[in-house]
Parts: structure tokens; C-alpha cells; sequence
């Protein structure tokens, strides 16, 4: 008997000439040169057509279609790959939820996934993190809680890309979950990034939760040595809420907790010291402000209004003025 010929990752016997192709379009993806990968995939289909019986070179130009932002251009490829008869790969599927990651494609790429559970497909860590990226695309935070608790083994990248349509979602249930996933993060052995502990405070400091934000600064503190953006949110959040106390005692922690510290200390203290003096100047203005229009209201057309009785209109004004400065005056009060 003669051996048989090899098998392609999604199934059917391969030709040699498709083997080919779907190595030249591989390496061709590889160094991110989508188009080429594509002229490929054009030219083995027209002469082969489906008698390329190889599932790798429909892989690849799905592929290639997502990387280029294409992604109708890739579900029209898949779609092609499902019609053959070749059997259902998840790695057909998971290429095409990749390519659907996308704000406008993301229920599709949900879609996929159920579907490659129809067919008896069982998806992995990489299919599911392709899902969750959709859902970060849509902003669909709750529909990444559903994946991430149905996972088998979800990793570091399933829980940050969760976090991440969190952040996206924005409000202050989406802000909260995206505490919890932190929690869970830790709580399961599984370290958090730096760009994961931001995105939290992110998420938290945009949902009016500063407290929690400047807890989750500290707990980064304690597992990574902070960069510049983490300590610009953290500092932000602090402003946002008219917490300067609060920023000055993050600087000076930040500021004995090594060289690193620092020197990110020295960097932003005399940005925080002008917000503050920016801060203090402001009431003193707008009181100026609304002490001179309230002068000006007393006196007549023609006189300096003292020992003259106004007329009625501009005495009307003036029982008004008596009800204090404008709202945005009082704002700037309030800071």
C-alpha cells in the first residue's frame, strides 16, 4: 500500500501544490505582508479551485483579510472554506473570529463561536481570547464575563482583554467588574500587568470611584515598579475628584519607595504644585469677578449711584445680584 498523503490542519488530504501555497502565504503572513499572502491565495484557487483540498491555504487568507481589516472580505473566505468538503476546523473558526474582532463585527464573531460549538468543536484558550477581543472591540463587557466564566483555562491575556471591554463599556457597573476581574486575577494565582492594573484605575477614576482607583495604584505598586502612565492616572483621578491632599501624599510615597519612584516623584510634583496654585487662584478671580459686577449693578445711568435712588429696572437687578454669583462661579468656589 502506498503511504497515505499527509492531512491538513483542518482536515482533507492535501495536494502538494496547496501544501505549497499555504506555506508561502503562512511565511508571507508571518513578515506581514498580507497582499502577497492574498496573491497567493488568488492565484493557487484559480488554478486549483477546490481541488486544493487543503484547508491551511482558506487559514491564511482568512488571515490575511482580518490583518488587513477586512472583515466581510474574510467571512466570504470562510464561508468558501465551510461550503468545500473539507470538515470544520477550529482553526478555521478561530481565524475567522479573529478576523471579526472588529466594533462592527463582534456579534458575528460571537456567532462563530457558538457555532463551532455546533459542530462538535470544543474552543480553547486562543479561540476564546479571539471572542473576548471582539467583545472588547464592541464594548460588550457583559457578554466577556459569560466567555470568560464558561473558559476552560483562562489565562492572563483572557482576563486583561476582559478588563479591557470593561474600560471600553465605561459606567460604573462595567467600572466594577472590572475590579472584580482584578480580584479574580489574584485570587487565581494569575499575575496582573501593569497595563492591566491601569486599565482598571482607568475604568474606576472614569466612573467617579477615586478611592478604589488609588487602592488598585497601591496594590500595582506592590507587584510592578509604576511607569508614567500609571502614575499620570492615579494623579488624574485624584484632580478629577478635587483630591489634592491625596496626590501630594501618592507623590510623596511614590517618592521613598526607591530611585525609580523617585525619580517619576520629581517628574510630576511641579506639575501637580502648578495645578494646585492654578486651583487656589481660581475662587479668588471669580469672587473678584462677581464683587465687580455687583458694584456696578448700584449706580445710576448718569451718576455715581451715591445718595441716588436707582431706577426701577436697575433695582430689580439688584435684589437679583443679592442671590450670590453665577453657577459657574460657584463651581470654581467649590474646587
Amino acid at each position: 500500500m502506498s503511504p497515505a498523503a499527509p492531512r491538513a490542519r483542518g482536515g482533507g488530504r492535501v495536494s502538494s501544490r496547496g501544501a505549497a501555497a499555504a506555506r508561502e502565504m503562512s511565511a508571507h503572513n508571518r513578515r506581514g505582508d498580507w497582499a502577497a499572502a492574498l496573491q497567493i491565495f488568488a492565484t493557487a484557487t484559480a488554478a486549483l479551485g477546490n481541488r486544493t483540498h487543503n484547508a491551511a491555504v482558506y487559514v491564511e487568507a482568512i488571515r490575511a483579510h482580518g490583518a488587513l481589516g477586512r472583515p466581510a472580505r474574510a467571512l466570504d473566505t470562510f464561508q468558501t472554506l465551510q461550503a468545500s468538503s473539507l470538515p470544520p476546523s477550529l482553526i478555521g473558526y478561530t481565524a475567522a473570529i479573529r478576523a471579526c474582532a472588529t466594533a462592527t463585527h463582534w456579534p458575528v464573531a460571537l456567532s462563530l463561536l457558538q457555532d463551532a460549538r455546533d459542530e462538535g468543536l470544543s474552543p480553547n484558550t486562543v479561540s476564546t481570547n479571539c471572542a473576548l477581543a471582539a467583545c472588547e472591540a464592541g464594548g460588550a463587557w457583559r457578554d466577556a464575563l459569560a466567555l470568560l466564566d464558561e473558559a476552560a483555562a483562562p489565562d492572563a491575556i483572557s482576563f486583561h482583554t476582559a478588563i479591557a471591554a470593561c474600560r471600553r463599556a465605561g459606567g460604573r457597573p462595567a467600572a466594577r467588574a472590572a475590579l472584580r476581574l482584578l480580584r479574580r486575577m489574584r485570587a487565581a494565582h494569575v499575575r496582573p500587568s501593569l497595563i492591566g492594573y491601569t486599565t482598571v484605575m482607568n475604568a474606576l477614576s472614569a466612573a467617579g470611584y477615586v478611592r478604589p482607583a488609588l487602592l488598585v495604584f497601591r496594590a500595582l505598586c506592590a507587584d510592578h515598579d509604576p511607569d508614567e502612565r500609571a502614575v499620570h492616572t492615579a494623579l488624574r483621578a485624584c484632580d478629577g475628584a478635587g483630591r489634592r491632599a491625596d496626590g501630594l501624599a501618592l507623590l510623596a510615597e511614590l517618592a521613598e519607595s526607591g530611585a525609580a519612584g523617585e525619580k517619576l516623584a520629581r517628574r510630576f510634583r511641579p506639575l501637580w504644585d502648578a495645578k494646585a496654585a492654578a486651583a487656589h487662584k481660581a475662587p479668588a478671580a471669580a469672587a473678584a469677578v462677581a464683587g465687580g459686577s455687583g458694584r456696578g449693578r448700584g449706580r445710576t445711568r448718569g451718576g455715581s449711584g451715591r445718595g441716588s435712588a436707582a431706577p426701577p429696572q436697575w433695582r430689580r437687578r439688584s435684589r437679583r445680584s443679592r442671590k450670590g454669583p453665577p453657577p459657574e462661579h460657584e463651581a470654581a468656589r467649590g474646587d
